[in-house]
Parts: structure tokens; sequence; C-alpha cells
């Protein structure tokens, strides 16, 4: 739907809610995985660093070389 392509906060605010809702969600291990938007992983690395703890976050490129996929993994 249109509200997935065009969300509010620069196109953040959905990853943003997920972020924020992980503690709740999730037990003591989990892996997070976002399609992004290629040149929205500065900023969603850095909310989610900032949001959650012990965690390791890769980024993943597509075939043309850009940003496009962020893994947040908690392994207890």
């Amino acid at each position: 739907p249109p509200e997935a392509l065009y969300a509010e906060d620069n196109g953040l605010y959905f990853y943003k809610r997920i972020i924020d809702n992980i503690p709740y969600i999730t037990k003591d291990k989990y892996l997070i995985a976002f399609e992004i938007g290629m040149t929205q992983s500065k900023e969603i690395i850095e909310y989610a660093n900032k949001k959650l703890k012990s965690i390791s976050i890769t980024v993943d490129r597509d075939l043309s070389n850009k940003e496009r996929f962020i893994f947040i993994e908690k392994d207890m």
C-alpha cells in the first residue's frame, strides 16, 4: 500500500515503531529483517543501536550494489 512507501519521518516511521516494540514482542533471541530504501540504512542503524541493547546489525546489498536489507540480531 502507499502507506508502506510514503511513511512519515522520511519513510522511517514504521521501522522505528517496529524497533520500539521489539523488546515487548520477542524473547531473548531474535532476528529482525527489514527491506529498506537505499538511503535509509544509517538512520535505521543509529536508531536501533540507541533503542536496543546487545545487538548485531548486518547490512546487505542488492544486485545493483545498493544497501537494501538490514538484519538486527540478538543472540543470548
